[in-house]
């Protein structure tokens, strides 16, 4: 099998000309979508504060947006490595599981964001789940480095 991958990924090399700058798509739309993300988080966070509680409106508005952002490029992500790197194996990178998995932690977050209002619990978890899913950002991006068409 890993002979077989090998052929592989010598038949299918990172992608050059005009396909390489098409690669490089989803990376920069994932950083700006990561930022978004951060700004969200940190509007949430601000929004905690005794005197910051008109910025909760703000954060559930955007927040909504990024959480969509991130689906697209999650989803982005999966159709470049299938279309421009076929020596990759979809959720087999460390890059790929890792947005998974931040995916899942967002989508929690989102679910409990509906219970903040009433449920101390949900109330908790909510940032907790937001900065585990920042941090999965963060380490997906470290992850993500390598596979760039450099």
């Amino acid at each position: 099998m890993l002979a077989g991958r090998r052929r592989v990924r010598d038949k299918h090399p990172v992608p050059t000309g005009r396909l390489r700058l098409i690669a490089f798509v989803h990376p920069l739309v994932a950083l700006a979508s990561v930022a978004f993300f951060a700004w969200v988080a940190a509007l949430g966070l601000r929004s905690r504060h005794r005197l910051e509680g008109h910025l909760r409106r703000r954060h559930a508005r955007f927040a909504r947006w990024a959480y969509g952002f991130m689906i697209v490029d999650f989803a982005g992500g999966l159709a470049s490595a299938r279309a421009l790197r076929p020596d990759l194996d979809g959720l087999g990178s460390a890059h790929a599981r890792l947005a998974a998995a931040a995916v899942v932690v967002m989508t929690a977050a989102a679910w409990l964001s509906r219970r903040t209002a009433t449920d101390p619990t949900a109330r908790l978890l909510h940032p907790v789940l937001g900065l585990l899913a920042l941090v999965l950002l963060g380490l997906q991006v470290f992850f993500g480095m390598p596979l760039l068409p450099l």
